[in-house]
């Protein structure tokens, strides 16, 4: 345990001191949830040297404010201490990439081990893995399942009923403000991780979402033209008709607004008040969009799919930069905040995110193997690595790749079906589907951090 002001680790003795034996502030507080019942004290900053995001007592999930470190449920707006705003991301680490840029941070660059946990068995295949609260959420088309990592391993926290009657198809996991959004083929289900309780928001079949901790955002397959947004917090729901003959909507990625796909045109869409705008962009058929601190990547392609357009433009309007691909590219991208990666069937294309219209750097893959879409690009200082799956004849294989030698190696074992990669903090679970399940594997950096340049 850290102190939140002065970064003084607590002495390691029982029971754990509530102060600061440095500067004298407060370096636990009672649970916001069970703290009166349970008497649950919790340090406000861990040795990790951040908040913890669950109490150890009753597994409620917390937020903590910036100015002053105090903990709070993750719905609070307001800190209880100072009254000033709380965050809307919670502090961690969290998989899929809220922003849609489907890069993330590690403290090193290096192999993937197996771990020495176990693996896990789920005898439901799982159709969306996500890490987020310290919690591995793993959905299938019945049920959502909860686990968090321990000394021994991965332990189930608990198992959620999302299906009592026909199975739901899932087609989208978003995790905000506590709660696991999905898009299914039965309509849009809200699961509330600290209470565990799922409930039906719509029953139209839903075909894609995207949410905010304030707002949830989705369209449904009756009505590809239109979007519907909700307020997480009061449950108002609106529609958001997209302009006349716009095409169906393909992705849309979160942010103060939304950033939208839709057709042959990218929108963005304000929720209060509602208000929706057309991004200056060329005409393509835009299947992926992500979105950073105002600046938007998106990736579309033309009728043949012979050609790609790569567009990075501003929600603000600004003037766009936009790049003809040509070639049969794959969808999907990754983009970190130096690099946007592309790949064609057996080469990776990186692209420099302040000037992606300079020449790209090409890594070329054996011949044998196609990449398919779906790429995690991490990042430690100045290095870069790719995460990717190819399939090779009737195997699939995930390949690690590193960025500035192009070398690449391979993660795990291979496997029948196409898996499902999750970074989970400093590790990788990857899921291994078959006819009667899913297993888990989990896999550890094996390698010391390195410097820029190195």
């Amino acid at each position: 345990m850290l102190c939140f002001f002065c970064d003084t680790p607590a002495p390691r003795i029982e029971p754990q001191p509530r102060f600061c034996v440095c500067c004298g502030r407060r370096t636990s507080q009672m649970c916001p949830y069970c703290g009166d019942a349970n008497d649950a004290w919790l340090p406000i900053r861990t040795d990790a040297g951040r908040a913890p995001q669950a109490c150890s007592v009753c597994d409620g999930l917390l937020a903590a404010c910036l100015a002053c470190g105090t903990l709070a449920t993750v719905r609070q707006r307001q800190c209880g201490s100072c009254g000033k705003a709380l965050p809307k991301a919670v502090d961690g680490p969290c998989w899929p990439p809220t922003d849609g840029s489907s890069s993330a941070s590690v403290t090193s660059i290096g192999d993937w081990q197996p771990s020495r946990v176990p693996e896990v068995r789920i005898g439901q295949q799982v159709t969306h893995l996500a890490f987020r609260y310290g919690l591995l959420i793993a959905v299938s088309d019945r049920v959502l399942t909860l686990f968090r990592f321990a000394q021994d391993g991965w332990l189930e926290v608990q198992s959620i009923a999302i299906a009592h009657g026909p199975t739901r198809g899932v087609r989208g996991l978003a995790v905000e403000g506590g709660v696991a959004y999905l898009a299914t083929t039965s309509g849009l289900l809200a699961v509330d991780l600290t209470y565990r309780i799922a409930r039906s928001v719509t029953t139209a079949p839903c075909a894609g979402l995207t949410a905010t901790r304030d707002w949830v955002l989705w369209w449904e397959d009756q009505h590809p033209e239109l979007l519907h947004v909700m307020a997480a917090e009061s449950g108002r729901c609106s529609d958001v008709p997209l302009p006349s003959g716009s095409g169906a909507v393909a992705a849309a990625a979160p942010g103060d607004v939304f950033a939208v796909a839709a057709g042959s045109a990218l929108f963005t869409v304000t929720p209060e008040p509602l208000y929706v705008s057309t991004l200056e962009a060329p005409a393509a058929a835009w299947s992926h969009i992500a979105q950073r601190d105002g600046t938007v990547v998106a990736l579309g392609s033309n009728a043949e799919r012979a050609a790609m357009t790569l567009f990075c433009g501003s929600v603000r309007e600004d003037r766009p930069r936009t790049r003809p691909l040509v070639g049969q590219y794959r969808e999907g991208l990754a983009w970190s905040t130096s690099s946007i990666l592309v790949a064609l069937a057996s080469q990776l294309q990186v692209y420099p995110a302040a000037a992606p219209l300079s020449q790209p750097q090409a890594i070329d893959l054996q011949q044998a193997l196609t990449i398919q879409p779906g790429y995690m690009l991490l990042r430690a200082g100045g290095c870069e690595a790719a995460v990717m799956a190819a399939v090779e004849g009737e195997m699939w294989r995930v390949l690690q790749v590193d960025i500035a030698s192009g070398q690449y190696s391979e993660v795990g074992a291979p496997m029948s079906g196409p898996p499902l990669p999750c970074l989970c903090d400093q590790r990788l679970v990857i899921g291994s589907r078959t006819s009667t399940g899913t297993t888990l594997a989990t896999f550890e950096l094996n390698s010391v951090p390195r410097q820029d340049g190195e």
